[in-house]
């Protein structure tokens, strides 16, 4: 594993960002910290990477509904009650608040 990070640490750095976003962009800006990784380069990475995980979310979410996770977390969240009408009146709000919300990242990206 350290061979393939030493070889090719930003795309690494780009597919871990992408699978978990906020714990590895914690360790790659230490990395950078310590002069080990460039530190531009990793801010672009990280918040592509970043994106790119939550744009992935999404389009299961709006392209897949019959997927067993996608229904379970659909069925958990559509009570016909205030937080369900939200959603669909406001699905950018809540991926904005599902970005910085860290539990509720997953089911709020798939549901908006």
């Amino acid at each position: 594993m350290l061979s393939i990070i030493k070889d090719n640490p930003y795309l690494t750095l780009l597919l871990a960002t992408t699978l978990e976003g906020p714990i590895v962009t914690f360790i790659s800006a230490g990395l950078a910290a310590h002069s080990l990784l460039r530190l531009e380069y990793v801010i672009i990475v990280t918040i592509a990477g970043d994106v790119l995980g939550d744009v992935i979310l999404y389009l299961i979410g709006r392209y897949f509904p019959k997927l067993p996770l996608v229904r379970h977390i659909t069925r958990k969240l559509s009570h016909k009650n205030k937080l369900h009408t939200s959603f669909y009146k406001r699905p950018l709000l809540y991926i904005i608040i599902g970005k910085f919300t860290p539990y509720l990242a997953i089911p709020t990206l798939v549901f908006a």
